[in-house]
């Protein structure tokens, strides 16, 4: 029976008589120095696909996007686009600018 090193104090003590078991708990207890680390081996087979989890709660809900509805376009007398106006589908209106390069 291999015993802690605590154990193993309280047997070896000045005066103490071992016993031949308590010598053999003593070899047995000793580890000699770890040896070189060997070589990897062939990893294993991959395992089995695990069960899918449980489905996760419903995010909080976006604000509402706005999509355009209508463009009008104004055009000069040459019918070059000069700007024009959109229409969102909250119904607010926005202006489209045109520029050119300079």
């Amino acid at each position: 029976m291999v015993k802690t090193k605590e154990e193993l104090k309280a047997i070896f003590v000045t005066g103490a008589v071992p016993t031949q078991q308590d010598f053999a708990d003593l070899i047995e207890g000793v580890q000699g120095p770890q040896g070189v680390k060997g070589d990897t081996g062939v990893a294993g087979p991959k395992g089995d696909t695990g069960s899918t989890g449980p489905k996760g709660d419903t995010g909080a809900t976006g604000s509402n996007g706005k999509s355009v509805k209508a463009i009008a376009l104004t055009t000069d007398v040459d019918g070059k686009v000069t700007g024009g106006s959109a229409t969102l589908s909250d119904d607010s209106v926005v202006a489209i600018t045109i520029t050119t390069p300079s």
